[in-house]
């Protein structure tokens, strides 16, 4: 899962990586929420990818 959030100079690939980054970060953050007893921020999370998705160009 983390060499996919590397990517080389195309922009499709470089929007690949971040979301794939974003999937991690979200994994990672619910299991460690989880263990630490805190609410993971599942509508910021969710705000967050909603702004990426909009700055994506549609191609």
């Amino acid at each position: 899962k983390t060499e996919q959030t590397f990517s080389g100079s195309d922009i499709k690939e470089n929007w690949t990586a971040l979301f794939s980054m974003t999937d991690l970060v979200s994994e990672i953050g619910t299991e460690l929420s989880k263990k630490l007893e805190y609410k993971y921020p599942d509508k910021l999370e969710n705000d967050i990818r909603k702004y990426l998705a909009g700055l994506k160009p549609k191609t």
